[in-house]
């Protein structure tokens, strides 16, 4: 992950004047052989909680003052939006965990306010993006109140026995070079979409939508094929 301070860089005195603020890397990396150092925190702050029956000390190293770097896909409104804001990014490292928890935030809370707040959505987190990433409910609409209400349900429950059996069963492998799968629901849903379900007797139509439609223009109207030509053009 690479930030950008909100604040110009400082000019140097050689060469053009910077017209954006600093590069900050929480992280160190490696590009083209060339050993890219992590930026200094602003600060570490520690506090001791309880894991596993034991206390563990929790480091965390804040940049205030920094804001996501602007992509090429960008919209204009994006842009303005992520400059108004002031960001802080904090870097969590849990002695339990390979890897640190970033955290990305626009409010004033300290390193702990800020990973007890993930924590607390960490469990309504999973079944919304079941839902809408991997069973499709984003691209779903309707329009009566009832309805409104039906499809959410509908979607959610399905997300919730899907993550939950995913979650209890056996962990499967996305091919030979998956070594160390993990049982997600993504998984259990690319499998489930390879079994070839039985053919379930059903009537033609389920249920036939009485709407009046005597009211709606049916088959071509000049002036209408007119008025939208005018429309478009305009």
């Amino acid at each position: 992950m690479t930030l950008r301070r909100t604040a110009i860089a400082v000019y140097k005195g050689r060469g053009r004047k910077p017209t954006q603020g600093e590069v900050v890397r929480p992280f160190a990396r490696t590009y083209r052989s060339t050993l890219l150092p992590a930026s200094k925190p602003d600060e570490t702050q520690t506090w001791q909680e309880r894991y596993q029956d034991q206390e563990v000390t929790l480091q965390a190293q804040p940049w205030r003052g920094v804001m996501p770097t602007p992509q090429k896909d960008w919209t204009a409104r994006q842009r303005k939006l992520v400059k108004q804001a002031t960001w802080t990014a904090v870097v969590v490292q849990h002695p339990a965990f390979k890897e640190p928890l970033v955290i990305l935030m626009t409010v004033d809370f300290t390193a702990q306010q800020a990973r007890q707040v993930v924590r607390g959505r960490w469990g309504i987190e999973q079944p919304p993006l079941v839902a809408k990433q991997l069973l499709g409910g984003h691209r779903q609409f309707v329009h009566a109140p009832e309805m409104c209400f039906r499809l959410p349900e509908l979607i959610m429950v399905a997300a919730a026995a899907l993550t939950y059996l995913a979650a209890t069963a056996d962990p499967i492998p996305t091919g030979w070079w998956d070594r160390h799968p993990k049982p997600t629901a993504g998984r259990l849903r690319r499998e489930l979409s390879k079994v070839a379900l039985p053919d379930i007797p059903h009537p033609a139509q389920l249920r036939e939508k009485n709407s009046a439609t005597d009211q709606l223009p049916k088959g071509f109207h000049p002036a209408l094929a007119a008025a939208r030509q005018i429309v478009y053009a305009t």
